[in-house]
Protein backbone atom coordinates (compact mmCIF):
# COMPACT_ATOMS: atom_id res chain seq x y z
CA UNK A 1 0.00 0.00 0.00
CA UNK A 2 1.18 3.76 -0.69
CA UNK A 3 -0.02 6.73 1.00
CA UNK A 4 1.50 10.26 0.76
CA UNK A 5 1.70 10.08 4.20
CA UNK A 6 4.46 7.47 4.37
CA UNK A 7 6.95 10.08 2.42
CA UNK A 8 9.13 12.37 4.37
CA UNK A 9 7.13 15.39 5.30
CA UNK A 10 8.22 18.71 5.66
CA UNK A 11 4.77 20.26 6.64
CA UNK A 12 6.08 21.19 10.20
CA UNK A 13 8.52 23.42 8.07
CA UNK A 14 4.95 24.85 6.66
CA UNK A 15 3.30 25.43 9.50
CA UNK A 16 6.60 27.30 10.76
CA UNK A 17 6.81 29.66 7.69
CA UNK A 18 2.89 29.86 7.79
CA UNK A 19 3.17 30.89 10.96
CA UNK A 20 5.42 33.69 10.67
CA UNK A 21 4.76 34.60 7.45
CA UNK A 22 3.77 38.72 7.32
CA UNK A 23 2.39 38.68 3.69
CA UNK A 24 0.48 36.69 1.62
CA UNK A 25 3.31 36.14 -0.87
CA UNK A 26 5.82 35.02 2.34
CA UNK A 27 2.62 32.69 2.88
CA UNK A 28 2.40 31.31 -0.08
CA UNK A 29 6.46 30.77 -0.24
CA UNK A 30 5.63 28.11 2.89
CA UNK A 31 3.40 26.55 1.80
CA UNK A 32 5.58 25.32 -1.02
CA UNK A 33 6.67 22.73 1.75
CA UNK A 34 3.61 21.76 2.69
CA UNK A 35 2.59 18.09 2.14
CA UNK A 36 0.03 16.04 3.89
CA UNK A 37 -2.61 15.90 4.51
CA UNK A 38 -4.08 17.87 1.41
CA UNK A 39 -5.68 21.49 2.14
CA UNK A 40 -7.42 23.97 0.46
CA UNK A 41 -5.15 27.25 1.46
CA UNK A 42 -7.13 30.49 1.66
CA UNK A 43 -4.94 33.60 2.48
CA UNK A 44 -5.70 37.10 3.19
CA UNK A 45 -3.58 39.73 4.11
CA UNK A 46 -4.04 43.52 4.66
CA UNK A 47 -2.67 45.04 2.25
CA UNK A 48 -6.16 43.15 0.43
CA UNK A 49 -4.46 40.27 -1.38
CA UNK A 50 -6.10 37.25 -1.52
CA UNK A 51 -5.62 33.71 -3.03
CA UNK A 52 -6.71 30.24 -2.79
CA UNK A 53 -4.40 26.81 -3.15
CA UNK A 54 -5.05 23.05 -3.10
CA UNK A 55 -1.89 22.74 -1.35
CA UNK A 56 -0.13 19.47 -0.73
CA UNK A 57 2.05 16.26 -1.96
CA UNK A 58 -0.35 14.94 -5.34
CA UNK A 59 1.22 12.06 -6.92
CA UNK A 60 1.65 12.12 -10.39
CA UNK A 61 1.65 7.97 -12.16
CA UNK A 62 2.90 7.00 -14.80
CA UNK A 63 -0.44 5.58 -16.44
CA UNK A 64 -3.85 5.80 -15.83
CA UNK A 65 -5.82 7.21 -12.70
CA UNK A 66 -5.95 6.93 -8.75
CA UNK A 67 -9.80 6.00 -7.96
CA UNK A 68 -10.25 2.26 -6.65
CA UNK A 69 -7.98 -0.76 -6.05
CA UNK A 70 -4.40 -0.25 -9.10
CA UNK A 71 -2.49 -3.19 -9.76
CA UNK A 72 0.69 -3.06 -7.75
CA UNK A 73 2.17 -5.99 -9.62
CA UNK A 74 3.26 -4.06 -12.28
CA UNK A 75 5.02 -0.63 -12.14
CA UNK A 76 2.10 1.03 -14.76
CA UNK A 77 1.09 2.51 -12.44
CA UNK A 78 3.33 4.31 -10.47
CA UNK A 79 3.97 7.45 -8.97
CA UNK A 80 7.17 9.25 -11.22
CA UNK A 81 6.71 12.51 -8.68
CA UNK A 82 4.18 15.36 -7.47
CA UNK A 83 2.06 17.97 -9.05
CA UNK A 84 4.36 21.17 -9.48
CA UNK A 85 3.23 23.84 -6.84
CA UNK A 86 2.48 25.95 -9.89
CA UNK A 87 0.40 23.73 -11.06
CA UNK A 88 -1.54 22.93 -8.63
CA UNK A 89 -5.48 24.25 -8.47
CA UNK A 90 -4.81 28.01 -7.45
CA UNK A 91 -6.69 31.93 -7.96
CA UNK A 92 -4.89 34.95 -6.88
CA UNK A 93 -7.31 38.13 -6.64
CA UNK A 94 -9.77 37.80 -9.19
CA UNK A 95 -11.81 40.26 -10.48
CA UNK A 96 -15.11 39.61 -8.51
CA UNK A 97 -13.10 40.45 -5.18
CA UNK A 98 -13.84 37.06 -3.45
CA UNK A 99 -12.89 33.14 -3.50
CA UNK A 100 -14.31 30.59 -2.02
CA UNK A 101 -14.20 26.57 -1.14
CA UNK A 102 -16.74 23.98 -0.12
CA UNK A 103 -14.45 21.35 -1.41
CA UNK A 104 -15.93 21.36 -4.35
CA UNK A 105 -14.19 20.50 -7.59
CA UNK A 106 -11.66 23.06 -8.05
CA UNK A 107 -11.09 22.03 -11.64
CA UNK A 108 -12.84 21.49 -15.03
CA UNK A 109 -11.87 18.42 -17.39
CA UNK A 110 -9.01 20.28 -19.28
CA UNK A 111 -6.94 20.05 -16.15
CA UNK A 112 -4.37 17.39 -16.75
CA UNK A 113 -3.60 15.84 -13.53
CA UNK A 114 -5.71 13.44 -11.76
CA UNK A 115 -6.70 14.80 -8.12
CA UNK A 116 -9.80 12.88 -7.03
CA UNK A 117 -13.35 11.42 -7.81
CA UNK A 118 -15.27 11.89 -5.23
CA UNK A 119 -15.75 15.41 -4.80
CA UNK A 120 -18.35 17.30 -2.49
CA UNK A 121 -21.27 18.68 -4.36
CA UNK A 122 -21.64 22.15 -5.43
CA UNK A 123 -24.77 23.21 -3.98
CA UNK A 124 -23.02 25.24 -0.79
CA UNK A 125 -20.51 27.29 -3.11
CA UNK A 126 -23.26 28.15 -5.43
CA UNK A 127 -25.36 29.85 -2.29
CA UNK A 128 -21.89 31.22 -1.07
CA UNK A 129 -21.34 32.89 -4.61
CA UNK A 130 -25.14 34.14 -4.93
CA UNK A 131 -24.51 35.86 -1.25
CA UNK A 132 -21.13 37.66 -2.19
CA UNK A 133 -21.56 38.66 -5.50
CA UNK A 134 -24.88 40.66 -4.30
CA UNK A 135 -22.87 43.68 -3.10
CA UNK A 136 -19.03 44.76 -3.00
CA UNK A 137 -18.80 45.48 0.43
CA UNK A 138 -19.75 42.77 3.25
CA UNK A 139 -20.18 43.60 7.48
CA UNK A 140 -18.69 41.49 9.99
CA UNK A 141 -22.64 41.06 10.71
CA UNK A 142 -23.07 40.12 6.98
CA UNK A 143 -20.33 37.30 7.40
CA UNK A 144 -22.66 36.40 10.38
CA UNK A 145 -26.08 35.71 8.38
CA UNK A 146 -24.06 34.04 6.14
CA UNK A 147 -22.68 31.27 8.32
CA UNK A 148 -26.03 30.56 9.76
CA UNK A 149 -27.40 30.70 6.17
CA UNK A 150 -30.16 27.42 6.00
CA UNK A 151 -31.10 28.03 2.04
CA UNK A 152 -31.68 24.90 0.48
CA UNK A 153 -30.09 25.00 -3.11
CA UNK A 154 -31.67 21.96 -3.65
CA UNK A 155 -35.00 23.41 -3.77
CA UNK A 156 -34.02 26.00 -5.86
CA UNK A 157 -33.04 23.31 -8.77
CA UNK A 158 -35.58 20.58 -8.21
CA UNK A 159 -39.17 22.45 -7.25
CA UNK A 160 -39.34 24.08 -10.33
CA UNK A 161 -39.19 21.26 -12.38
CA UNK A 162 -42.92 20.37 -10.27
CA UNK A 163 -44.68 23.35 -12.10
CA UNK A 164 -43.98 21.81 -15.27
CA UNK A 165 -46.05 18.38 -14.87
CA UNK A 166 -49.27 18.03 -17.02
CA UNK A 167 -52.22 16.52 -16.27
CA UNK A 168 -53.99 15.63 -12.79
CA UNK A 169 -52.31 14.55 -9.65
CA UNK A 170 -54.00 13.21 -6.78
CA UNK A 171 -54.89 15.19 -3.89
CA UNK A 172 -52.37 14.73 -1.50
CA UNK A 173 -49.78 14.97 -3.96
CA UNK A 174 -50.74 17.90 -5.57
CA UNK A 175 -50.92 19.91 -2.39
CA UNK A 176 -47.21 18.38 -1.85
CA UNK A 177 -46.28 20.04 -5.34
CA UNK A 178 -47.73 23.06 -4.28
CA UNK A 179 -46.13 23.24 -0.90
CA UNK A 180 -42.83 22.70 -2.14
CA UNK A 181 -42.97 25.17 -4.93
CA UNK A 182 -44.15 27.88 -2.99
CA UNK A 183 -41.58 27.58 -0.43
CA UNK A 184 -38.99 30.41 -0.37
CA UNK A 185 -36.13 27.31 0.66
CA UNK A 186 -35.64 28.66 3.67
CA UNK A 187 -34.72 25.52 6.32
CA UNK A 188 -35.53 26.93 9.55
CA UNK A 189 -37.06 25.46 12.60
CA UNK A 190 -40.62 26.45 12.29
CA UNK A 191 -41.21 25.08 8.34
CA UNK A 192 -43.13 22.12 7.76
CA UNK A 193 -41.64 22.37 4.46
CA UNK A 194 -38.09 21.17 5.00
CA UNK A 195 -39.39 17.65 6.01
CA UNK A 196 -41.54 17.90 2.84
CA UNK A 197 -38.35 18.38 0.49
CA UNK A 198 -36.05 15.63 2.68
CA UNK A 199 -39.18 12.97 2.13
CA UNK A 200 -39.47 13.70 -1.66
CA UNK A 201 -36.07 13.93 -2.08
CA UNK A 202 -35.31 10.78 -0.46
CA UNK A 203 -38.34 9.01 -2.80
CA UNK A 204 -37.24 10.44 -6.23
CA UNK A 205 -33.77 9.41 -5.66
CA UNK A 206 -34.73 5.83 -4.68
CA UNK A 207 -37.00 5.18 -7.26
CA UNK A 208 -34.39 6.92 -9.53
CA UNK A 209 -31.84 4.65 -9.31
CA UNK A 210 -33.86 1.22 -8.62
CA UNK A 211 -31.56 -0.28 -11.18
CA UNK A 212 -29.87 -3.74 -9.82
CA UNK A 213 -27.01 -1.79 -10.97
CA UNK A 214 -26.53 0.37 -7.91
CA UNK A 215 -27.79 -2.41 -5.30
CA UNK A 216 -25.00 -1.93 -2.34
CA UNK A 217 -23.69 0.61 -3.73
CA UNK A 218 -23.36 4.28 -3.48
CA UNK A 219 -25.64 6.19 -5.61
CA UNK A 220 -25.04 8.84 -8.15
CA UNK A 221 -24.85 12.51 -7.25
CA UNK A 222 -27.99 14.53 -6.70
CA UNK A 223 -26.80 17.20 -9.22
CA UNK A 224 -26.45 14.05 -11.38
CA UNK A 225 -29.94 13.34 -11.50
CA UNK A 226 -31.14 16.96 -11.92
CA UNK A 227 -28.91 16.76 -15.29
CA UNK A 228 -30.80 14.10 -16.02
CA UNK A 229 -34.43 15.32 -15.24
CA UNK A 230 -33.54 18.67 -17.54
CA UNK A 231 -31.24 17.70 -20.56
CA UNK A 232 -31.86 14.20 -21.02
CA UNK A 233 -35.67 13.45 -19.98
CA UNK A 234 -35.98 10.38 -22.18
CA UNK A 235 -33.31 8.58 -20.08
CA UNK A 236 -33.61 5.09 -19.77
CA UNK A 237 -32.55 5.17 -15.94
CA UNK A 238 -35.71 7.74 -15.04
CA UNK A 239 -37.45 4.63 -15.52
CA UNK A 240 -39.04 3.42 -12.32
CA UNK A 241 -38.44 -0.67 -12.26
CA UNK A 242 -41.54 -1.24 -10.09
CA UNK A 243 -43.88 0.19 -13.05
CA UNK A 244 -44.55 -2.86 -15.50
CA UNK A 245 -46.23 -0.40 -17.83
CA UNK A 246 -44.59 1.71 -20.06
CA UNK A 247 -41.18 3.05 -19.49
CA UNK A 248 -41.18 6.71 -17.11
CA UNK A 249 -39.87 9.71 -18.25
CA UNK A 250 -38.86 12.71 -15.93
CA UNK A 251 -42.31 14.23 -15.99
CA UNK A 252 -43.54 10.13 -15.13
CA UNK A 253 -40.63 10.14 -12.15
CA UNK A 254 -41.66 12.77 -10.65
CA UNK A 255 -45.07 12.56 -10.96
CA UNK A 256 -44.15 8.95 -9.23
CA UNK A 257 -42.07 10.84 -6.07
CA UNK A 258 -44.52 13.09 -5.50
CA UNK A 259 -47.73 10.29 -4.88
CA UNK A 260 -44.90 7.85 -3.27
CA UNK A 261 -43.30 10.96 -1.21
CA UNK A 262 -47.22 12.27 -0.03
CA UNK A 263 -48.06 8.59 0.93
CA UNK A 264 -44.85 8.53 2.96
CA UNK A 265 -45.86 11.51 4.49
CA UNK A 266 -49.13 10.56 5.67
CA UNK A 267 -47.94 6.99 6.83
CA UNK A 268 -45.15 8.49 9.01
CA UNK A 269 -46.35 11.75 10.36
CA UNK A 270 -49.87 12.16 9.38
CA UNK A 271 -51.19 13.79 6.94
CA UNK A 272 -51.01 17.72 8.78
CA UNK A 273 -48.55 19.55 7.58
CA UNK A 274 -48.57 21.70 10.77
CA UNK A 275 -47.02 18.64 12.56
CA UNK A 276 -44.00 18.40 10.28
CA UNK A 277 -42.53 21.27 12.21
CA UNK A 278 -38.50 20.64 11.24
CA UNK A 279 -37.46 21.65 14.63
CA UNK A 280 -39.16 18.56 16.11
CA UNK A 281 -37.76 16.03 13.81
CA UNK A 282 -34.70 17.44 12.89
CA UNK A 283 -32.00 17.47 15.85
CA UNK A 284 -27.80 17.86 16.30
CA UNK A 285 -26.06 15.52 18.90
CA UNK A 286 -22.70 16.34 19.93
CA UNK A 287 -20.84 12.93 20.11
CA UNK A 288 -17.90 12.22 21.91
CA UNK A 289 -15.04 11.69 19.98
CA UNK A 290 -15.34 7.94 20.15
CA UNK A 291 -18.53 7.90 19.11
CA UNK A 292 -19.46 5.45 21.62
CA UNK A 293 -22.30 4.53 23.45
CA UNK A 294 -20.64 3.49 26.52
CA UNK A 295 -20.04 7.12 26.86
CA UNK A 296 -23.22 8.56 26.06
CA UNK A 297 -23.24 10.51 29.72
CA UNK A 298 -20.05 13.09 27.87
CA UNK A 299 -22.21 13.52 24.85
CA UNK A 300 -24.59 16.59 24.45
CA UNK A 301 -28.12 17.12 22.88
CA UNK A 302 -30.14 15.96 21.23
CA UNK A 303 -31.37 20.21 20.08
CA UNK A 304 -33.23 21.14 17.41
CA UNK A 305 -31.27 22.07 14.50
CA UNK A 306 -31.99 24.02 11.73
CA UNK A 307 -30.55 23.34 7.91
CA UNK A 308 -30.65 20.59 5.43
CA UNK A 309 -28.41 18.48 3.37
CA UNK A 310 -25.19 21.18 1.86
CA UNK A 311 -26.65 24.05 3.32
CA UNK A 312 -24.03 26.81 4.24
CA UNK A 313 -24.50 25.54 8.36
CA UNK A 314 -24.25 22.23 7.82
CA UNK A 315 -26.76 19.84 8.54
CA UNK A 316 -27.54 15.86 8.06
CA UNK A 317 -31.69 15.14 8.29
CA UNK A 318 -32.85 14.05 10.71
CA UNK A 319 -29.87 13.08 12.91
CA UNK A 320 -26.70 15.56 13.16
CA UNK A 321 -23.41 14.66 14.55
CA UNK A 322 -21.37 16.43 12.26
CA UNK A 323 -21.28 20.28 11.79
CA UNK A 324 -19.65 23.47 11.43
CA UNK A 325 -16.47 22.76 14.18
CA UNK A 326 -15.45 26.04 14.43
CA UNK A 327 -17.29 29.66 13.06
CA UNK A 328 -14.27 32.24 12.57
CA UNK A 329 -14.73 35.70 11.05
CA UNK A 330 -11.74 37.98 10.76
CA UNK A 331 -11.81 42.30 10.41
CA UNK A 332 -8.98 43.09 8.88
CA UNK A 333 -9.98 46.80 8.85
CA UNK A 334 -9.00 47.67 12.39
CA UNK A 335 -5.24 47.48 14.18
CA UNK A 336 -4.90 45.03 15.28
CA UNK A 337 -7.36 42.71 13.39
CA UNK A 338 -10.64 41.89 15.39
CA UNK A 339 -11.61 38.30 15.27
CA UNK A 340 -14.81 36.53 16.22
CA UNK A 341 -15.57 33.05 16.73
CA UNK A 342 -17.25 29.70 18.28
CA UNK A 343 -16.93 26.11 18.56
CA UNK A 344 -19.28 23.35 19.43
CA UNK A 345 -18.19 22.43 23.19
CA UNK A 346 -15.84 24.28 25.66
CA UNK A 347 -12.68 24.89 26.64
CA UNK A 348 -11.89 21.77 28.63
CA UNK A 349 -12.05 18.28 27.84
CA UNK A 350 -12.37 17.65 31.56
CA UNK A 351 -16.36 16.51 31.46
CA UNK A 352 -16.28 17.85 35.45
CA UNK A 353 -15.20 21.52 34.47
CA UNK A 354 -18.02 24.12 34.28
CA UNK A 355 -15.71 24.68 30.78
CA UNK A 356 -17.08 21.30 29.21
CA UNK A 357 -19.99 22.23 27.53
CA UNK A 358 -19.58 26.01 28.28
CA UNK A 359 -20.39 27.14 24.54
CA UNK A 360 -22.72 25.33 23.41
CA UNK A 361 -25.84 27.33 23.85
CA UNK A 362 -23.48 30.25 22.06
CA UNK A 363 -23.34 27.82 19.34
CA UNK A 364 -26.78 27.04 18.73
CA UNK A 365 -27.93 30.55 18.91
CA UNK A 366 -25.06 31.28 16.02
CA UNK A 367 -23.90 33.74 18.50
CA UNK A 368 -19.72 34.73 18.74
CA UNK A 369 -17.25 35.60 21.25
CA UNK A 370 -14.93 37.78 20.47
CA UNK A 371 -11.61 36.09 20.09
CA UNK A 372 -8.65 37.73 22.32
CA UNK A 373 -5.21 37.36 21.65
CA UNK A 374 -2.97 39.59 24.73
CA UNK A 375 0.61 39.79 23.92
CA UNK A 376 1.33 40.29 27.72
CA UNK A 377 0.22 39.13 31.40
CA UNK A 378 -0.47 42.38 32.16
CA UNK A 379 -2.78 42.45 28.60
CA UNK A 380 -5.25 39.98 29.63
CA UNK A 381 -8.47 40.65 31.43
CA UNK A 382 -8.55 39.91 35.06
CA UNK A 383 -12.68 39.61 34.88
CA UNK A 384 -12.21 36.36 32.42
CA UNK A 385 -9.28 34.86 34.13
CA UNK A 386 -10.63 31.29 35.47
CA UNK A 387 -7.16 30.37 36.74
CA UNK A 388 -3.85 30.92 36.69
CA UNK A 389 -0.36 28.50 36.41
CA UNK A 390 3.15 29.91 37.12
CA UNK A 391 6.04 28.07 35.65
CA UNK A 392 9.06 28.65 37.99
CA UNK A 393 12.66 26.99 36.63
CA UNK A 394 14.19 24.89 39.12
CA UNK A 395 16.37 26.28 42.44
Amino acid sequence: MQWVGHEASTSLRALWGMNHARSEAEMQEAMRSWDTPSQNILVADRKGAISIRSTGLLPVRRGGHGAGLLDGSTDRFAWTGRIPFGELPHARNPKRGYLMSTNQQPTDSSYRYYLDHDWRNGFRSLRIDSLLNRKPRHAVSDLARYQSDVRVVQRDLFAPLLDTLGGPLPLRADSLRRMLTRWNGEATLDRPEPLAMWVFMSELRSLAWDEPVFAGRIEPKTWRLRELLVERPASRWLDVQATPRGRENAAGLLRRALVVAADTLAARYGWNPTGWRWGDHQRVVFEHLTGSEALRALWRGPEPWPGFRSTLSPSQPLRTTHSASWRVMVDFSTTPPRGYGVYPGGQSGNPFSRLYDRHLATYLDFRYYELRKPQTPSAMDEEHVASRLVLQPEG
